[in-house]
């Protein structure tokens, strides 16, 4: 059987599997074509690729690659994952109906009437299937969609508390000060993860979460929202990382707190969260806020390269 041990590439986020002593195949993911186009620039991205293109493996977002990537690459084979058909989507459903599996046929026709342009991938499934598992119904807009799977994943029979609060709000906190303080990076380590929580403890305790951070940590992995690897923390899929960062930066919002709004503004690496922001934002007043801020934003950033000219 082969090994499967990892060896580090020259970019993060990138492994080689060794699939055995004598052969090497390099695997490189990207969460994002966007990482794709930041790391284009660099000549040893396109010198990898060259060097192990007789046995390279690149896998990417659905959308395409950029012309200079594959340029680089030269002849490939292509390989698609497709989207779930009628033929398999209703199995898939099924295998997360544990209340209400008599009820399939419904779920299928709200999905298809409140959310017919959900991708038919099986994360955003599982949660559209858990959710109606839950409560019988689907909402009708994605962001509400991940508000209700988070208030299952901490409904009162697993967390003991009537008002379970206060754990989306410690995700929330992980979150700003990880995912969007570094601009995008995903995940965090135990070690950050601890002591984060440990400047909130007083805040939870109000929320009556009382429990020590690294058993806090502890919970969410065994709840499945952390994967945990070593001393590595990563959620279980990118998009709610990117749902939480903008629910917490939609809550600053409401506190005028606008400064992590004005430092992610522009960042293609939040470009998810941001969608996940104007949905949570799309009542006039609040697009009309929002467009305040950042031209604000854009007004202070002209006046300070006037200012460093003018100097």
């Amino acid at each position: 059987m082969a090994s499967l041990a990892p060896q580090l590439c020259p970019y993060r986020n990138m492994r080689a599997l060794s699939l055995s002593s004598a052969e090497t195949v390099p695997l490189w993911w990207m969460s994002s074509n966007r990482r794709i186009l930041r790391w284009a620039s660099d000549p040893r991205w396109f010198a990898n690729i060259r060097m192990n293109s007789p046995t390279g493996v690149l896998i990417t977002s659905r959308s395409p690659l950029p012309p200079t990537v594959e340029s680089s690459l030269g002849s490939k084979v292509c390989y698609r994952l497709l989207d779930l058909d009628e033929g398999t989507l209703s199995p898939f459903l099924a295998s997360h109906l544990k209340k209400r599996a008599a009820d399939l046929n419904t779920l299928t026709a709200e999905l298809n009437e409140f959310l017919p342009h959900l991708p038919r991938i099986p994360f955003m499934l599982k949660l559209v299937a858990t959710v109606f598992d839950e409560n019988g119904t689907i909402p009708r807009q994605r962001v509400a969609l991940f508000a209700e799977y988070t208030r299952v994943l901490f409904r009162p029979s697993v967390t003991n508390l009537n008002d379970a609060s206060g754990f989306p709000y410690a995700l929330r906190h992980l979150t700003r000060h990880t995912f969007l303080a570094s601009g995008g990076d995903r995940g965090l380590t135990v070690s950050q993860g601890v002591m984060l929580l440990r400047t909130i403890k007083d805040v939870l305790g109000d929320f009556r979460i009382n429990t020590l951070p690294v058993d806090l940590i502890g919970f969410f992995v065994h709840a499945g929202i952390y994967r945990r690897t070593g001393d590595n923390l990563r959620f279980f899929h990118d998009s709610f990382e990117s749902y939480l960062g903008a629910n917490g930066l939609e809550a600053e919002f409401r506190e005028q707190k606008f400064d992590m709004i004005r430092q992610c503004a522009g960042n293609l690496r939040l470009i998810e969260m941001w969608d996940f922001l104007l949905e949570l934002l799309s009542s006039d007043p609040d697009k009309h806020r929002l467009e305040e801020v950042l031209a604000n934003m854009e007004s202070l950033t002209g006046r300070a390269t006037g200012n460093a000219a003018s100097d």
